[in-house]
C-alpha cells in the first residue's frame, strides 16, 4: 500500500504547482507536446464533464493490457482549479525497454507504488523505489524503464493550468484547421 506520507506530498504537490508559474522565468509554456498536437485527437473532443471529489477502488480500476504491463485510467478532465487534471497507474514488467524521450507543457508526479524504476531526466539517470515521488517540471525531457527483477507499479499525476490548456487547445485546433481542406 501507498504511505501517507507520499499521497500527502502529491496533493500538496497538485495544490502548489496549480497556482505556479511553469518556468524559470514566471511564463507559462505554450507549445502543446505531439500528443497534444495531434488533429485527430482534438477533431473529436466533447466538452469534459468536470472532476468530482470521489473514492477510486483500485479493485474496481478497469485495467488495460499493453505490451509492456498494464494500464489503469483514473480521472482525466478540469477541475475547480486546474484546465486538466490526469491521473493513471502503470505496471511495467520486468525487462521492459526505456520509454521514448518525452516532454510536457504541464507538471508531472510518479509515486513508485512497488517496484525499482529507473528515470533518466535531462540526461541525468537516478533510480526510485517504493514510495518514491519524482516530480517532472514542464520542459524536463525524461524517459523510463522498469530498473528491477519484479514489476514496477506507479501512479502518475498531471496538473495542467487553465491557461496552458486553453494555449495548448488553441495549437491543436489550428492544426486541425490547417489540416482540413478548404470549404468553396
Amino acid at each position: 500500500m501507498l504511505p501517507h506520507r507520499s499521497i500527502t506530498l502529491v496533493i500538496v504537490a497538485l495544490f502548489f504547482l496549480a497556482g505556479q508559474p511553469t518556468r524559470a522565468d514566471n511564463t507559462t509554456p505554450t507549445k502543446p507536446s505531439p500528443i497534444e498536437q495531434t488533429p485527430a485527437k482534438v477533431a473529436n473532443v466533447q466538452p469534459e464533464t468536470p472532476l468530482t471529489s470521489t473514492i477510486f477502488e483500485w479493485d474496481k480500476m478497469p485495467v488495460k493490457k499493453t505490451a509492456q504491463g498494464e494500464r489503469r485510467e483514473i480521472a482525466s478532465g478540469p477541475t475547480p482549479t486546474l484546465g486538466q487534471f490526469r491521473c493513471h497507474v502503470t505496471t511495467l514488467n520486468p525487462g521492459t525497454p526505456w520509454s521514448i524521450l518525452d516532454k510536457h507543457t504541464d507538471e508531472e508526479v510518479v509515486i513508485i507504488k512497488e517496484g525499482s524504476l529507473e528515470y533518466e531526466i535531462n540526461g541525468h539517470l537516478q533510480k526510485a523505489g517504493p514510495g518514491a515521488v519524482i516530480l517532472l517540471v514542464a520542459g524536463d525531457i525524461h524517459r523510463s524503464r522498469n530498473a528491477g527483477n519484479t514489476p514496477v507499479t506507479y501512479y502518475v499525476f498531471h496538473a495542467v493550468t487553465a491557461e496552458a490548456k486553453t494555449a495548448a487547445d488553441a495549437v491543436a485546433q489550428a492544426a486541425v484547421t490547417k489540416a482540413s481542406p478548404s470549404q468553396p
